[in-house]
């Protein structure tokens, strides 16, 4: 197999950061609308939606570890995101008492994921690598928020996840379509 074909392969599943970036877009926005009465749907809701993040970057690193330089970041990531989703809906009650612990080390991870993303992209000269290692940066950067000021009030911690929950989503769809265009080059070369 080529180099183009397996990238042509890998390439096919830019769909599944359009998903990612679509559900954590939703979630920041319910978590912006109604921070009080989100706290506990927001728990339940992040362990699920890091499980099926989880899922899909398993699924995206191992049916494309021929083809991604770095397929063992994103499976590590994939296997990471799932056992924190399982841990919050298995002890959910802990899970509020630890939440921004739970959060900020959720974040860092995606956090870190995007801004080796970001690198990657460069690699194929995208505009838009630099719209994704600002929202690692980002991300970052409200966990950094999070873990200084623990004491917060609730409402503001949920304002400051939901807006960093929000450039992760961001992101994620800036990288489905920034794949999606390679994909569509590739193609026409064919």
């Amino acid at each position: 197999m080529t180099v183009i074909k397996s990238l042509q392969k890998a390439f096919n599943y830019w769909w599944l950061f359009l998903l990612i970036g679509i559900l954590l877009a939703a979630l920041s926005v319910a978590i912006l609308v109604r921070p009080l009465e989100g706290l506990l749907g927001f728990t339940m809701f992040l362990g699920f939606s890091s499980m099926f993040t989880g899922i899909g970057q398993i699924y995206l690193s191992l049916k494309n570890k021929t083809s991604l330089n770095n397929w063992g970041w994103y499976l590590w990531s994939g296997v990471l995101e799932f056992a924190v989703g399982a841990g919050i809906l298995i002890y959910p009650q802990i899970s509020l008492a630890i939440l921004p612990v739970l959060i900020s080390f959720w974040l860092i991870v995606r956090g870190f994921a995007l801004i080796g993303i970001a690198v990657a992209m460069k690699k194929f000269d995208l505009i838009k690598s630099r719209w994704v290692l600002i929202g690692g940066i980002l991300s970052l950067l409200f966990v950094l928020f999070i873990l200084l000021n623990p004491m917060a009030a609730t409402i503001g911690l949920m304002i400051w996840i939901g807006l960093s929950i929000l450039f992760a989503g961001i992101a994620s769809i800036i990288i489905a379509f920034g794949i999606r265009e390679i994909n569509e080059e590739i193609n026409d070369d064919d």
